[in-house]
């Protein structure tokens, strides 16, 4: 879920990008669209292989005030 920073403002949730690391960036936003409701994204099922992952987030406010993070997923 994406909630209003601390200004206040709303997210722009159509300015959300995910990018898949790996040596190059994999854009996979497109992948996760039907998963967006408002400003949450939920994906109840989903499989990922053994290994690390890492994906960055970047979105958008309705002022145009940018935020990134990079997170990574170990799966056993």
């Amino acid at each position: 879920e994406f909630l209003p920073g601390p200004k206040g403002y709303e997210v722009d949730i159509s300015s959300l990008k995910l990018e898949y690391k790996k040596a190059w960036g994999i854009d996979i936003t497109d992948r996760v669209t039907d998963y967006i409701t408002g400003t949450v994204i939920d994906v109840e099922e989903s499989e990922l292989p053994t290994g690390r992952h890492t994906v960055e987030i970047e979105i958008a406010d309705v002022q145009s005030n940018l935020s990134r993070q990079i997170f990574t997923v170990i799966v056993k």
